[in-house]
């Protein structure tokens, strides 16, 4: 099978996600075609992940949460003020995802809790199946405790997370908790996904430098 990742870029966790992915389904046979990072221009992409990834990447605009004067959790306020910013971009960015799926044609788009892709797929409906992966789905899930914190701030990060999740036709959370398979919210909780060289490494007796991979 063909697919195409779409990451959220403004931290390391989605692409961290996202080569392991990468590293399992190519393991298996399958194709990744692409790979679009959506973040701000000012960021430069990873070398790490540029190197690691296995497939072209590209770049657009993408909007990102931005958190309150305590950095504690999103302020609704000031996302909805940098959105607004950047809306001609992030137009941009929605037409650049649309150039790639007819490009290559995936029969799966695998979504890295990137806000654009939620709303391409709901606005453009297109025939390839969306998956949306991250450890931030466990908020939908009723099993998940919530941490005590800011009540907006939370109410943001909800707000935040189902606008990358809309036009999913299944949503992954990430969890080494067991939670059971949702149908009516097409959620399914998974383990986290880890890379090869993760796997890789054996502990021992020591410091960090203990640790090394397997020969």
């Amino acid at each position: 099978m063909r697919f195409l990742f779409i990451v959220q870029g403004e931290g390391r966790g989605h692409m961290t996600q996202a080569i392991s992915l990468s590293q399992i389904l190519l393991r298996h046979g399958h194709q990744l075609c692409a790979v679009m990072i959506g973040q701000n221009q000012t960021r430069e992409i990873p070398r790490f992940f540029l190197k690691r990834i296995g497939a072209p990447v590209s770049r657009f605009n993408s909007p990102n949460f931005k958190l309150d004067a305590q950095r504690k959790g999103v302020s609704i306020l000031g996302t909805a003020k940098w959105s607004l910013k950047g809306l001609p971009t992030y137009l941009n960015g929605l037409l650049a995802i649309r150039k790639a799926v007819r490009q290559f044609r995936p029969d799966i788009i695998v979504n890295f809790f990137d806000p654009l892709a939620g709303l391409y797929a709901m606005l453009f409906r297109p025939k390839s199946k969306v998956v949306s992966i991250a450890h931030n789905y466990l908020l939908f899930h009723p099993q998940f405790v919530l941490p005590k914190g800011n009540r907006f701030a939370i109410i943001g990060m909800r707000w935040y997370t189902r606008l990358t999740a809309v036009g999913s036709d299944a949503l992954l959370a990430l969890s080494f908790k067991k939670m059971p398979y949702l149908p009516s919210k097409r959620l399914t909780v998974v383990p986290p996904l880890l890379r090869n060289d993760i796997r890789q490494l054996e502990p021992s007796n020591g410091n960090s430098e203990g640790f090394h991979h397997r020969v």
